[in-house]
């Protein structure tokens, strides 16, 4: 597969990208031994909560399971505003972190959004069904929360699949269906099955497969990988809501992304990829410029997607130079 040029990557990025590639992240998903020692690790944890730097922003409030709160900022400037559900990435094994709560700051800064986050438990103390579960209860009870309002799904990675997923669930009634998603480096095939993820590896400097493969079968259990509530992109998505996927061509999940753009065009959804020569894993996350200019994408989209429905297009965006 063609990776595409580089052009137009930011001096910043080309640096950070070189630095990630020395951090261990990426031998971690390269060696299991390594990977469950780094969950058995942060088993002894706890979650960690909003920052003081997010807290000047938002109001803070906890609701429902106390081990496995659903955490409610709403805008200091505004005070309840457009709803946003964010469902954190992390392989289904990892805790929400620092890069997160960061993003989520400037969610709330640039878009005035509330933003509620599900604290849902992970592999291996939990099953992947348990853990959809888990999300699907807390979206409903942010949906008492927020009686009548239309809600949007934001995920990054593996939460971005749970994001797919709970839109997709048939359970749904028109009432309960998100207004919009936004899908960062989304995981949303655990088969792991697109050759062009085997391609793409050695290039990430973040993901390997023996990892993501590894994790997938615990999130799965007993239920084969190809199953729609494993991997959400084997689903139904006739009834997907408009949808901004972002990706990057250094990014190992990158196919699921593109992937699920196409099969929502064939679907007659509304559809953006943003699909972004030289960018990596969760690039909106990262202290650089074409990040900035993510989020602003972000929030314009949102704004414009605020609960009309699908429309019968399906287009990509032109990567930022």
């Amino acid at each position: 597969m063609m990776q595409g040029s580089h052009k137009g990557v930011s001096l910043q990025a080309r640096l950070l990208v070189r630095a990630l590639s020395v951090l261990p992240l990426k031998r971690m998903f390269r060696d299991t031994d390594r990977l469950r020692a780094a969950m058995e690790r942060q088993g002894r944890r706890r979650a960690p909560f909003p920052a003081c730097s997010l807290r000047r922003v938002a109001e803070v409030s906890l609701h429902g399971d106390p081990a496995h709160p659903l955490v409610r900022l709403v805008p200091r400037a505004s005070g309840p505003a457009r709803e946003l559900f964010y469902l954190h990435g992390g392989a289904h094994a990892f805790e929400i972190n620092g890069l997160h709560w960061r993003f989520i700051t400037k969610l709330i800064r640039h878009g005035g959004f509330t933003v509620s986050v599900p604290l849902f438990p992970l592999i291996p103390r939990a099953s992947g069904a348990e853990i959809s579960a888990h999300v699907r209860d807390s979206y409903l009870r942010l949906r008492k929360l927020a009686p009548g309002m239309p809600i949007s799904i934001v995920g990054d990675s593996a939460g971005a699949g749970l994001a797919l997923g709970l839109a997709l669930d048939p359970r749904n009634s028109e009432d309960e269906m998100p207004s919009a998603l936004v899908l960062v480096s989304p995981w949303l095939d655990l088969e792991l099955a697109d050759a062009d993820h085997v391609a793409i590896a050695p290039s990430d400097p973040l993901l390997d497969l023996p990892g993501l493969r590894w994790t997938a079968q615990y999130f799965a259990g007993d239920r084969p990988l190809h199953d729609p509530a494993v991997s959400p992109i084997n689903g139904e998505l006739s009834r997907v809501p408009p949808a901004l996927i972002i990706t990057g061509s250094r990014d190992l999940l990158s196919p699921d992304a593109r992937r699920l753009a196409a099969l929502a065009g064939e679907s007659g959804r509304k559809a953006e990829l943003l699909d972004r020569a030289g960018m990596v894993h969760n690039w909106p996350f990262l202290p650089i410029p074409e990040a900035q200019a993510a989020v602003e994408e972000i929030v314009r989209f949102l704004t414009e997607n605020k609960g009309e429905g699908a429309v019968q297009s399906t287009r990509q965006k032109p990567a930022f130079t």
